[in-house]
């Protein structure tokens, strides 16, 4: 019996997944794979992330960061196929608290105190 193995683009819905998802088990074990790599990829990129709003590029951690190593130093498993060619340096004003809760509780909207 010969195993067929899906191309990248089929991986990536280029058919919307057609006999991808109903599968036994559940899920075709390629694209299985292949979305908890994408998923790998993404943690890596946060495990990266500069969270300090006073981050300046030209800083220490610059010394940390090594494209030679970067997959591995954030222990992404079997990246051997990818190279890091540059870094993106940037910071975020982001505060997840006013994002989460935009407006004040109910409470606090009506208390004349507040």
């Amino acid at each position: 019996m010969e195993s067929y193995s899906p191309t990248w683009k089929e991986l990536l819905g280029e058919n919307n997944w057609c006999g991808f998802l109903d599968e036994p088990p559940p899920m075709d074990l390629s694209l299985r794979k292949f979305i908890l790599r994408c998923g790998n990829f993404a943690e890596a990129t946060y495990d990266a992330f500069e969270n300090d709003p006073n981050f300046c590029p030209s800083g220490n951690r610059l010394n940390d960061l090594n494209m030679s190593t970067f997959f591995c130093d954030v222990f992404l498993q079997n990246s051997e196929d990818y190279k890091v060619i540059s870094f993106l340096y940037a910071t975020s004003g982001f505060n997840l608290m006013d994002f989460l809760f935009p407006f004040p509780p109910p409470s606090m909207a009506t208390d004349p105190k507040t």
